[in-house]
């Protein structure tokens, strides 16, 4: 009888930290209490976690609940630990901040063509996750954006953003017997409303309308470029997005899942709509405490009709490295990214990781037949190797050097570096 009453006793008045016998025993939460939070409102950090005041205690969902605070990706550090006294559990949850208001800076290139970004942004708007900014972009062009997104309101199930812009860019376009390059303008006003299921997953449906302008570079253009094309267009988008990756400093673990669509409406050619609809699959894996893999699965499907304004595009800034600058169009892609990466370096300012790398495309150019979608003329195929210096005192930024060598190409460059800021995917 003695040792059963000094188990009793034990169980009863030891401080806890881990998770021993606690997950056989009915205790309940008696405190949940946030710590470090300047600029995070607490009321809408609760949404995330499952842990409430009074509600048994459970050593996993404790644990997910970290896991969930990191995966919002606005803090440097989510610690936490929890004591048991007298049946009861008590939970201190330690937040380390990061800095929200600060300048957007891009450089990015390779031989053929040369990007920057800068901008202004809060990342994190009235401590709930918000984002508003400004935005300039120098591509071949001028650009610019205003932009809002509130992800997901507090204690909703609703979230949503808008963005007003205007986009200029070279871009070519490839007829019959000819590729014209034009100066296109975009001007464009856009939103979007979410509709979460959980954590992890939510549905977007979109709205946007469109003025665009092509004018001819070129001395002596095609009939059709002798003066600006203007079209005026409305655009319809839904999308589903399942995310459960989970974050660690530069590791990731999971999976993303976004299943796309969207409706193309020309008041000009009311008689050509256009329709598309999107899969992109991203798979993470640790493999043992300094690598990681990384894969990116994107099936793009758009109407298959002869037009010189082709939506899906080989591009060595957005898919596929070494390939060089907007060398094709089509109206359907498949892409296959992969990265193994690996951190060989780490202190209390960055992380510094060194990457192998393959991508590999097929494009299937208007009007072609599926089966020739996947034959060899149609692949763009480039492997190569990299480094990666992730700044941890500026939020996550990344520097980003590739160098990559074609293995598979039609009509692609052979190869070359690719620089950026933030991963590649």
């Amino acid at each position: 009888m003695r040792y059963l009453l000094f188990l009793i006793l034990t169980v009863q008045f030891t401080h806890v930290k881990g998770q021993g016998i606690v997950r056989h025993l009915p205790y309940k939460i008696d405190t949940i209490v946030f710590e470090g939070l300047n600029v995070t409102q607490e009321d809408w950090l609760r949404t995330f976690i499952q842990c409430k005041e009074g509600a048994p205690f459970s050593p996993e969902i404790y644990e997910r609940d970290l896991q969930n605070i990191r995966n919002i990706n606005l803090f440097f550090s989510v610690k936490g630990e929890w004591r048991v006294s007298g049946g009861q559990v008590a939970i201190t949850i330690k937040i380390r901040e990061a800095k929200y208001v600060y300048p957007y800076v891009y450089v990015g290139g390779f031989k053929e063509a040369f990007q920057v970004s800068l901008g202004l942004s809060n990342i994190h708007w009235k401590g709930k996750g918000g984002t508003l900014g400004i935005w300039y972009r120098y591509y071949d062009r001028h650009s610019f954006s205003a932009f809002y997104r509130m992800p997901r309101l507090t204690n909703s199930s609703l979230g949503y953003e808008w963005a007003v812009g205007k986009y200029g860019t070279v871009e070519p376009l490839y007829f019959q017997d000819q590729v014209c390059l034009v100066n296109y303008d975009l001007f464009s006003t856009s939103s979007k409303l979410y509709r979460w299921m959980g954590l992890h997953q939510r549905v977007e449906a979109g709205l946007g309308i469109f003025h665009e302008v092509y004018t001819a570079l070129d001395e002596h253009p095609v009939a059709i470029l002798s003066h600006p094309i203007k079209k005026n267009k409305g655009l319809i988008s839904l999308s589903y997005i399942l995310d459960r990756r989970d974050y660690s400093y530069e590791m990731v673990e999971g999976n993303f899942l976004e299943l796309s669509s969207e409706y193309v409406y020309t008041l000009e050619e009311p008689q050509f709509p256009f329709a598309a609809g999107q899969v992109t699959w991203k798979n993470y894996k640790k493999l043992g405490g300094k690598w990681n893999s990384a894969f990116r699965l994107r099936l793009s499907y758009g109407t298959n009709r002869y037009s010189p304004f082709l939506p899906y595009v080989i591009d060595g800034f957005a898919n596929v490295r070494g390939s060089g600058n907007r060398i094709a169009r089509g109206t359907a892609m498949a892409l296959f990214n992969f990265e193994l990466r690996r951190r060989v370096y780490q202190n209390r300012y960055g992380i510094v990781q060194l990457v192998t790398f393959s991508d590999l495309a097929w494009l299937r150019k208007a009007g072609d037949s599926i089966p020739s979608w996947w034959s060899a003329k149609s692949n763009y195929s480039y492997a190569g190797f990299g480094g990666r210096v992730l700044l941890q005192r500026f939020y996550h930024i990344v520097l980003r050097l590739d160098y990559s060598r074609a293995i598979h190409t039609n009509g692609g460059a052979k190869g070359g570096l690719v620089f950026g800021i933030g991963q590649f995917y």
